[in-house]
């Protein structure tokens, strides 16, 4: 990669820090699922009550 492509790279993600947060965010959530070892599918053990229409 060329110095001036990399930094035009650089420039253009401190351009867009909603998309880096983002991204950033997207890899440490799934380090912290990894480390606790959770299944993908798991779900909280939460019982909603039933609800009847007539």
């Amino acid at each position: 990669m060329e110095p001036a492509r990399r930094l035009s790279l650089l420039e253009a993600l401190f351009q867009r820090p909603r998309s880096v947060l983002l991204a950033a965010l997207a890899v440490t959530f799934a380090g912290v699922w990894a480390a606790a070892r959770l299944p993908i599918e798991w779900v909280p053990k939460v019982e909603l009550p039933s609800i009847t229409l007539s």
